[in-house]
């Protein structure tokens, strides 16, 4: 319960300008799958995916740079390109251009991540600001997983909300340099 405690308290602690944006966050993403998509003649799902997988520790304007600059070599046929990120999410996005998410089975952030820019409201991410946010300092991954985002769906329940936009508005705020929400 006190994982759920400390996102419903970051959510309470949101303005309404917060929280439109955390509900907009993922149709804006969707709107920028969309739009690759269309350029590059790929499904837009398939693209979200691509997306997702060149996620991790990436900030979100540059995971879109390298998704453009992804699907720009995959077009000229560069068999690898060079991007900054994990050379095995290189590998995943370009399958995922070919299969959609099934390429990201086995990576639970990536694959919510996915669901969350493809609108799925119960689509429950949790990187490292949102494990942040409520306080697990642990490791995350297959095991582990849960462990935040089943807290994640309860706090979004209880303030009822879906679970992506109330995820999207407490990584908002959590992110935000003018708010100290860890004292």
């Amino acid at each position: 319960m006190e994982y759920t405690d400390r996102f419903v308290r970051i959510f309470e602690q949101a303005t309404p300008t917060d929280r439109r944006l955390g509900r907009v966050w993922y149709p804006d993403a969707w709107d920028i799958a969309v739009g690759l998509a269309r350029g590059y003649g790929y499904p837009a799902p398939h693209v979200a995916a691509a997306i997702s997988a060149l996620s991790p520790m990436v900030r979100w304007d540059l995971n879109v740079e390298y998704t453009r600059s992804l699907l720009r070599s995959v077009r000229d046929g560069i068999i690898e390109p060079q991007l900054p990120v994990f050379k095995s999410n290189v590998k995943k996005a370009i399958n995922a251009l070919d299969i959609g998410v099934d390429a990201l089975l086995g990576a639970p952030k990536t694959t919510e991540f996915t669901r969350g820019i493809c609108l799925e409201p119960d689509a429950a991410v949790v990187d490292r600001w949102i494990a942040r946010a409520c306080g697990y300092t642990g490791r995350l991954n297959k095991k582990t997983y849960d462990i935040v985002a089943q807290p994640l769906r309860e706090a979004a329940c209880m303030c009822g909300e879906d679970v992506a936009p109330f995820q999207a508005t407490v990584w908002i705020m959590v992110r935000s340099p003018q708010r100290d929400l860890f004292e």
